[in-house]
């Protein structure tokens, strides 16, 4: 491959490669440090969790959601205190 031809097909394979990664918009919130109730029977507790909006988006180690960290990112460190999910009672 040589000329315009090589550089034009060198050009889509790497354009192809860098799209593979997908971009994770940052979550709003991280809490991190601390003890989070999960009622994931594979996994009940977890150490951080990332919330974007109103919704969790991502739960494990506190190492795993630095990922999800943007510039804006409120970071809440727990000091290893526990995060239970909120009870709505259908009785009220």
């Amino acid at each position: 491959m040589t000329g315009s031809r090589g550089a034009s097909l060198l050009f889509a394979m790497l354009f192809m490669a860098g799209c593979s990664t997908a971009v994770v918009p940052p979550a709003d919130v991280i809490l991190s440090g601390g003890k989070v109730f999960t009622a994931d029977p594979a996994r009940p507790w977890v150490e951080a969790l990332a919330i974007r909006g109103e919704n969790i988006v991502a739960a494990g180690s506190t190492a795993e959601m630095e990922r999800l960290r943007g510039v804006s990112t409120r970071v809440i460190d727990l000091r290893g205190r526990v995060v239970v999910p909120g009870i709505k009672d259908a009785h009220l």
